[in-house]
């Protein structure tokens, strides 16, 4: 059974791992919270790979270079059926040098049998390293096209393409691994079994990564391993053999952010070793408690049945006084409880009752057994066992208040009692309740000088007795336990 100060101390631990939990399950929701802001970069130039010192690089840049381009051969079918004649002259070249336009049919047969146009590819690799300590869940690049250009492939998640014609803006997400040009409303041309998406300037092109190609999440950093990063590339065709025109980039991600490198998460480890270190000193302090516990319950028993045994010797010698010493202990303790003092200071109550009478044992036999009345000397005599008692227990230190009591549970209230004559609240307390207690049962037990009361005439002797020979508060205590049927008269 947990006593109060460890209740105490328990709801204080309680509390105390309530808060704990309580701040992770705070980091646990600001996570949430910061998994949901959605971060964007803007980039002047593809090929541009942050600070000397970003935690977030984001590149992308021809494949091996221009010695690494191709070139897509057109025929006049090709010209003619994806609507390319606007762009050529007879020679298929305006005068710079870039495909030209014609509106005239003459040029037709020369185009026909050699249409001169042909388009450059290049395979372009884009990279996202993540040298940070979050995860990056998902994220997006958008790309505004400056120069004209064919998007031919990309990989390996989808495209989601904007064209601007005029007042009018054309949108259309694609696979463009697998896609055919029925399901294409883009501007576009088919060369061969190629899907060429029309790009000019101003036109926007925003990729959305594969997750089930691994290009996201992409995990924190860790220096055992390599850099995480996702890779995409695409191919792109122009109508010379320059590179196109790095378009301008932002990439947009949301992360999960790596609290236990935060402050706060720290402090909370801090405490949660704290937290482990007070509930093993709690249970190494109840069961250390329990143990002396039963070492005290132990002791008391030894000391009860050791006051038992002396003050059965005391009652032997009045045969009418048979078992008063254990009685008065027992209604002193219920008494000390129903004033509410602590149990501890009630048992104690209890051993000081039990010593009480502890004096008689030096008073003879001819006047503690005389079954008349005491002439005045017998009385004095009688009266000297509160003084005689108090000398005997002078070293029982072990039961603090058990000479106070041995020596005035027979003080009045009023003043009128011996040995001192003290008066109201200059009795101890404890002598205050051995007092009632003392007086209860030898109204309620036969006497040789008298028989004992019964149950109006005892209540109505103890209510008269308040403040005169009893603590008010005292008798009232008692009286409550007879009410409720706790002490029994009869």
């Amino acid at each position: 059974m947990l006593k109060k100060k460890e209740c105490i101390h328990l709801g204080l631990i309680v509390v105390f791992m309530l808060s704990i939990a309580g701040a992770f399950v705070y980091l646990s929701f600001d996570h949430q919270k910061r998994m949901k802001v959605e971060h964007t970069v803007e980039y002047d130039y593809l090929d541009y790979d942050g600070q000397k010192d970003s935690l977030l690089k984001f590149h992308m840049a021809p494949r091996g270079g221009k010695e690494d381009s191709w070139l897509m051969e057109l025929t006049w079918d090709d010209v003619y059926e994806n609507g390319l004649m606007e762009f050529m002259d007879y020679d298929g070249n305006d005068g710079d040098g870039s495909p030209g336009r014609s509106g005239s049919s003459e040029t037709s047969g020369a185009v026909r049998k050699n249409p001169g146009l042909f388009l450059h590819g290049i395979t372009y690799d884009a990279v996202l390293e993540n040298r940070s300590s979050d995860e990056i869940l998902r994220w997006q690049a958008e790309f505004t096209i400056r120069s004209r250009c064919y998007l031919a492939k990309s990989w390996c998640g989808t495209v989601e393409i904007i064209q601007y014609r005029g007042q009018t803006a054309t949108t259309q997400i694609l696979d463009m691994r697998n896609m055919d040009s029925l399901s294409v409303y883009l501007d576009h041309i088919v060369v061969g079994d190629d899907i060429l998406i029309a790009l000019y300037p101003g036109d926007k092109v925003i990729y959305h990564p594969s997750g089930a190609d691994k290009e996201y999440p992409i995990s924190h950093y860790d220096p055992a391993i390599d850099v995480p990063k996702a890779i995409f590339g695409s191919i792109v065709y122009t109508f010379d053999d320059s590179e196109v025109e790095p378009p301008s980039a932002s990439l947009s991600y949301f992360i999960r952010p790596d609290f236990t490198a935060s402050v706060l998460f720290r402090i909370l480890v801090c405490l949660v070793f704290v937290l482990f270190a007070l509930v093993i000193a709690f249970i190494l302090s109840i069961v250390y408690r329990t143990k002396i516990e039963r070492l005290e319950e132990h002791d008391k028993k030894k000391l009860q049945q050791v006051m038992e045994i002396f003050t059965s010797f005391i009652d032997a010698k009045d045969s009418y006084t048979g078992g008063h010493s254990i009685r008065v202990a027992e209604y002193s303790k219920q008494i000390a409880l129903e004033l509410d003092l602590p149990e501890d200071e009630a048992q104690q109550v209890f051993y000081c009752a039990l010593m009480h009478d502890c004096g008689k044992i030096g008073i003879p036999d001819r006047v503690l057994g005389k079954p008349g009345f005491l002439d005045e000397d017998e009385y004095m005599i009688i009266k000297a066992h509160t003084e005689v008692g108090s000398n005997m227990l002078l070293g029982l230190t072990s039961i603090p208040h058990a000479r106070e009591v041995s020596r005035h549970h027979h003080e009045r209230f009023d003043g009128k009692g011996y040995p001192d004559r003290l008066k109201g609240q200059e009795i101890p307390l404890y002598a205050r309740i051995v007092c009632v207690a003392d007086s209860f049962d030898a109204m309620n037990t036969s006497r040789c000088y008298r028989g004992k009361m019964d149950k109006g005439e005892l209540l109505s002797e103890i209510h008269k007795s308040r403040g005169v020979q009893f603590d008010p508060e005292v008798a009232d205590a008692l009286m409550r336990l007879i009410y409720r049927g706790e002490i029994t008269v009869g």
